[in-house]
Parts: structure tokens; C-alpha cells; sequence
């Protein structure tokens, strides 16, 4: 799976936090297959586009469920710390 995510820190939008995703065969009961956390962006981190791709063992599933969390919140050096920040995804695309 590789999620794509856009960055524009002076607008409060990061790249994700951590993205998880999930595997099931009846839509209801899912099941973990992978995960990864990023933690947040340095001060002089890029505003661009960015891939995110996890990888998991050959799976026999009927659905996917991918979530990808914003930071918790801003840091200290934003001109709003604390607030909420925004996750902008571009594009998910499954292999």
C-alpha cells in the first residue's frame, strides 16, 4: 500500500503521523496487517508531496482499510502550537 500526502506547514497540514493498515474478508471483522509511525515533521522539513508505502505478507482479503493519523498537535515552533493540524492525502494505491 502506498499513501501519498502533501505538506504545507505554514497552513497547518503535515504528513501523517502513522498509517496503519488493515485486511478482512466480511467487511466487519478486520484484522491488522501493518503499521508504521512517522512522528512529526522537523522545523525544516520540505512542504511537498510525499510516499508512504507499507508493506505486509501476501493476504487473501475482499476488503482494506487504510487510516492514516494527523499529528496530535503543532509544535511549539508553528505559529499555532497546540492547535490541530490538517492531513491532506493524495492518493492510495494498493498492489
Amino acid at each position: 500500500v502506498i499513501l501519498g500526502s502533501v505538506s504545507v506547514k505554514y497552513d497547518d497540514i503535515f504528513n501523517p503521523f502513522d498509517l496503519t493498515v488493515y485486511t478482512s474478508q466480511d467487511g466487519q471483522n478486520f484484522t491488522e496487517v501493518a503499521k508504521a509511525e512517522y512522528g512529526i515533521e522537523g522545523e525544516g522539513a520540505s512542504n511537498e508531496v510525499k510516499e508512504y508505502s507499507l508493506s505486509f505478507p501476501e493476504t487473501d482479503a475482499r476488503y482494506l482499510k487504510v487510516t492514516a493519523s494527523p499529528v496530535p498537535a503543532l509544535p511549539d515552533w508553528t505559529e499555532r502550537p497546540g492547535n490541530k493540524s490538517f492531513l491532506f492525502i493524495d492518493e492510495i494505491v494498493v498492489n
